[in-house]
């Protein structure tokens, strides 16, 4: 079984879906249930819904989900020189310079 949301003239409805194998073998799907709109539906709907249908199958209902933001570490100004100082040749020029220095000697 799975979810499926379909558009009928610019409106959007939620419907549970299950696919089998007809006598040819080959793949359908079949609606299950038409849960409605989902776009008219107030903020939180479809949480309770989700709620809803884990109690009706015996299992605990998810937890809410808690997004966190971790510091991030500024890598674009170091990349962006580290590309710059490829460009202009730098890593080659000193790539060379012991060798011209021994050369001199």
């Amino acid at each position: 079984m799975f979810i499926r949301i379909t558009e009928n003239g610019g409106r959007r409805y939620l419907q549970i879906m299950e696919s089998y194998r007809n006598d040819a073998g080959k793949p359908r799907s079949r609606v299950i249930a038409n849960l409605g709109r989902i776009d008219d539906r107030p903020d939180g709907h479809l949480d309770s819904l989700i709620r809803g249908l884990c109690k009706v199958t015996g299992r605990d209902a998810p937890e809410a989900l808690r997004i966190e933001q971790e510091p991030g570490r500024a890598f674009g100004d170091v990349f962006a020189l580290h590309e710059l100082w490829k460009d202009l040749g730098f890593d080659r020029a000193l790539a060379r310079a012991p060798q011209v220095r021994q050369q001199n000697r």
